[in-house]
């Protein structure tokens, strides 16, 4: 099993299944099915009622009864913002979030793509980006002439189309070949050109 190494991933581990009896055989199975369980569980086990799917966590690490929320015990990594287990979620342990200004990218829309509506990409140049649009414009119905004012927020949020696959056709020597393409927007246009512009020396 492969797994990311800068990512908390849950891993459980099916211990034992058993109806629960007052016996003494029982409770002995009971008894090594839990040492098990923590022994492999790092000292946390969780048990699923079969009949209600009810789960129920127990812990030797600091636990509270009431909730039932469990932590573990502290560790140097917890404290450290450049590990994935002490880092902020919002940045990520950098400290700083990187956003996009819509207006920054759209300044006038009052514009067309074509015109320079999009400040980034300025204007109409015989480009792959500006082909994507124009697939992207026959699908959603407008066209890189219209002003960017009047492409409804339906085409897509933030002008990113993320999820979508379009299908272009290509006509060469008379074959005529079909194959799609994923575009992931202006945005990541923007800091992919951002970033190329840090590297540069």
């Amino acid at each position: 099993m492969k797994l990311d190494r800068y990512k908390t991933h849950d891993i459980e581990i099916v211990i034992d299944r058993m109806v629960v009896e007052n016996s003494s055989e029982n409770e002995k199975r009971l008894n090594e099915s839990i040492k098990t369980a923590m022994y492999h569980g790092e000292n946390v086990l969780m048990i699923l009622d079969q009949d209600s799917e009810k789960i129920r966590f127990f812990s030797r690490n600091l636990m509270c009864p009431t909730t039932g929320i469990s932590y573990q015990n502290p560790e140097p990594n917890l404290f450290s913002f450049n590990s994935p287990k002490g880092a902020c979620e919002h940045c990520n342990g950098l400290g700083t979030v990187n956003e996009i200004n819509l207006k920054k990218i759209i300044p006038n829309p009052n514009l067309s793509i074509k015109n320079g509506g999009f400040a980034p990409l300025g204007e109409y140049k015989s480009s792959w980006i500006f082909k994507q649009l124009e697939i992207i414009g026959k699908k959603y119905n407008f066209k890189i002439t219209d002003a960017i004012e009047t492409i409804s927020e339906e085409h897509g949020n933030d002008f990113e189309w993320w999820q979508e696959k379009f299908s272009v056709e290509s006509k060469t020597l008379g074959i005529t070949k079909e194959y799609k393409i994923e575009f992931e927007g202006i945005s990541h246009f923007i800091k992919t050109n951002m970033m190329k512009a840090v590297q540069q020396p």
